[in-house]
C-alpha cells in the first residue's frame, strides 16, 4: 500500500523527505490506529527503516513503479476524492467483480444458467479471489486482462484483443512480459503449417512488449533505479534475509526447496495442476504439430510456472488467478459441455 501511495503523491511533491511525511500522514488520517500501528510498528526491523528512513523508503519506490497502469488507476480514485489508503485498494475491488462477469460469460456457454451462476459465485467466494479483492496491489487488475485476453484465444479466437489485454496485462504488472511473450511464441504453433502473416505479426507483438519492457524499466530509473527483469525478481525486498551476502547456487537452491514447500502448502496450486492434468488426460495425445488449443494453454500454464517460479521463487495464488480460472473453464468444457458448446 504505501510505495504505491508515495507514486501517487510524488506528482504533487518532488522532495523525498515530504513524500516521506505525507504518505505516512495520509496513512495515519484514513486508516484506523490498529492499522497504523501495525504499519508503522518499530519492532519490525523493515517496518521501522520504512518509517523512520526517508531514504530507505523511496529506494524502494522503483520496485513498484513498474506497475503503471495500476498506479494510474490509484492516482484517478484519488483525484476523484477517495482517500488515498482506499484508492489503492478500489482497482481490486473492481477488478473481483470484472472478473466474475467475464468467468459467467465464459461459464454459461457450457453449463445452464443457474448452475453457472453458483459455480461462479462459489468459485469466486473462495479464499484466493476473495483475498485478492481487498489487496492494495494489481493482481486482480493483472487477473482481469490475462482472463479477458485467454478468453480471445480459446472461447472466440481474435488475436487483436489477446494482443491489446496482454499488452495491458504488461502495463498493469511487468513480470507478465514472461506469460505474454510465451504465448504470442506458442500462438505460432497452433498452425497446421507456417504462415509468413502470421509469424510477422508474432515478431510485431514480441517487438512491442519488448519495447513496453524497456519503457516500464525506464520509470524505475528515473527514481533512481534499475529494474531488470532477473534483479527484479530474485532481489525483491525481504526475498531473501541475507541478500547482501550475495547470490549462490546453494542458497538459491535452499530458497527454492524451503518456498516450494511452504508454497505448495499454503496455496491451490496442486489443484490447478490436478485440473490441468485432467484436462490432458480428457484431450488425449498432444500431436506437438498440430495442438488443440486447450492442450496449448494446459501447457503454456505449466511452462510460465515453472519459468517464473525459477526467477523468482515464490508460489502465491495471486499470481495465478487468471490461469485458475480459464483452466477451471476449460475443464467445465471437456467434462460438461453441451453438446453445441465447443472452447472455438
Amino acid at each position: 500500500m504505501l510505495p504505491y501511495m508515495a507514486l501517487v503523491l510524488q506528482k504533487d511533491f518532488k522532495n523525498i523527505n515530504t513524500i516521506h511525511i505525507q504518505t505516512f500522514e495520509e496513512l495515519r488520517r484514513n486508516v484506523p490506529q490498529k492499522n497504523y500501528g501495525l504499519l508503522t510498528d518499530t519492532s519490525n526491523p523493515y517496518r521501522k527503516k520504512m518509517f523512520t528512513n526517508a531514504e530507505e523508503f523511496y529506494a524502494q519506490l522503483p520496485y513498484y513503479s513498474i506497475k503503471p497502469l495500476y498506479v494510474e488507476a490509484v492516482d484517478l480514485f484519488y483525484r476523484m476524492g477517495i482517500s488515498l489508503p482506499r484508492a489503492t485498494v478500489l482497482p481490486s475491488v473492481l477488478s473481483y467483480f470484472l472478473l466474475g462477469c467475464i468467468l459467467l460469460l465464459w461459464v454459461s456457454s457450457f453449463l445452464r444458467l443457474p448452475y453457472a451462476v453458483m459455480s461462479c459465485l462459489l468459485f469466486m467466494l473462495s479464499s484466493p479471489f476473495f483475498t485478492a479483492g481487498a489487496l492494495s496491489s494489481p493482481d486482480g487488475m493483472s487477473a482481469v486482462f490475462l482472463l479477458a485476453a485467454f478468453y480471445f484465444m480459446l472461447k472466440r479466437p481474435m488475436i487483436l484483443p489477446v494482443f491489446i489485454f496482454l499488452l495491458l496485462a504488461v502495463w498493469t504488472r511487468l513480470d507478465n512480459v514472461i506469460t505474454a511473450g510465451l504465448f504470442v511464441i506458442l500462438w505460432n504453433v497452433d498452425w497446421k503449417k507456417s504462415d509468413k502473416n502470421k509469424l510477422l505479426i508474432s515478431a510485431g507483438m514480441l517487438l512491442v512488449f519488448a519495447i513496453s519492457y524497456f519503457v516500464i524499466n525506464s520509470f524505475a530509473a528515473d527514481l533512481g533505479g534499475k529494474v531488470e527483469l532477473y534483479n527484479r525478481f530474485y532481489r525483491f525486498p525481504n526475498m531473501v534475509s541475507d541478500d547482501e551476502k550475495g547470490f549462490s547456487l546453494s542458497t538459491y537452491i535452499g530458497v527454492l526447496y524451503s518456498r516450494g514447500i511452504s508454497g505448495i502448502y499454503n496455496s491451490n496450486i496442486i489443484l490447478a495442476f490436478l485440473f490441468s492434468f485432467l484436462v490432458l488426460a480428457r484431450s488425449g495425445r498432444i500431436n506437438f504439430r498440430n495442438p488443440e488449443r486447450n492442450q496449448l494453454f494446459v501447457l503454456a500454464f505449466i511452462l510460465i510456472f515453472i519459468v517464473r517460479y525459477l526467477m523468482y521463487p515464490e508460489i502465491s495464488d495471486r499470481f495465478y488467478l487468471a490461469f485458475y480460472l480459464a483452466i477451471y473453464v476449460i475443464f467445465l468444457g471437456k467434462y460438461f459441455s453441451r453438446p453445441q458448446s465447443t472452447l472455438g
